[in-house]
């Protein structure tokens, strides 16, 4: 086997490399990242009528990355730069207003891209089993302004204002939805992993 290559009788152990890592930052950061909304909170997102929608598609356009390897803590460090664009309005249910449309488009801000940074290690998906799994975290955005987001509806839904923290919660919890990815059959190297699996961190 070489590079990222596996064959497609079945899992099998993940290559603990660099280009095994790239592919899951790739997969995190490029093409269509979806947000499955939430009902509960002060401010429902993709939950017209009380009632969660289907999921909602943010377009990213990865303008410039990178992935080293920290040899002292054992893990990889990324970096991803990306335009992002909602690729339709997304339902926003406003305390006191009701429902809103949301908009996302980094390019009118004052940067036209938005920054993911992070921490990727292996792991398995089995206490003790093979390494087939990679896990992210201390993932950070940066980049994203007031401007990035617009309200639309009625009049009250382009009044209102919300904390730009609230718009950043959302689009880290959105690259958080995928923030393991394991082994799967066939050629494709990752998917998404079970509904269920162990943790057990990576193994020297």
């Amino acid at each position: 086997m070489q590079g990222c290559a596996k064959d497609s009788t079945g899992p099998e152990t993940l290559p603990q490399t660099l280009a095994t890592v790239q592919a899951a930052v790739d997969m995190v950061t490029t093409g269509q990242i979806k947000i499955v909304g939430s009902c509960a909170g002060s401010v429902p997102i993709n939950c017209p009528g009380g009632t969660l929608a289907s999921p909602a598609y943010i377009n990213l356009t990865r303008t410039a990355d990178s992935v080293a390897f920290v040899v002292a803590a054992d893990r990889y460090d990324f970096s991803a730069t990306m335009s992002a664009v909602s690729a339709a309005g997304i339902p926003l249910t406003l305390p006191l207003v009701g429902e809103c449309t949301l908009n996302i488009n980094t390019a009118p801000g004052t940067a036209p891209t938005i920054t993911l940074t992070g921490s990727v290690t292996f792991a398995s998906q089995t206490l003790n089993g093979p390494i087939d799994r990679l896990d992210f975290s201390n993932l950070n955005l940066t980049g994203f302004d007031a401007a990035d987001a617009s309200i639309t509806g009625t009049v009250a839904c382009q009044s209102a204002s919300i904390s730009i923290n609230y718009y950043i919660d959302q689009l880290v919890g959105m690259f958080q939805q995928n923030a393991s990815l394991c082994a799967v059959p066939g050629p494709a190297l990752l998917g998404p992993c079970p509904a269920t699996v162990a943790a057990s961190a990576r193994r020297p």
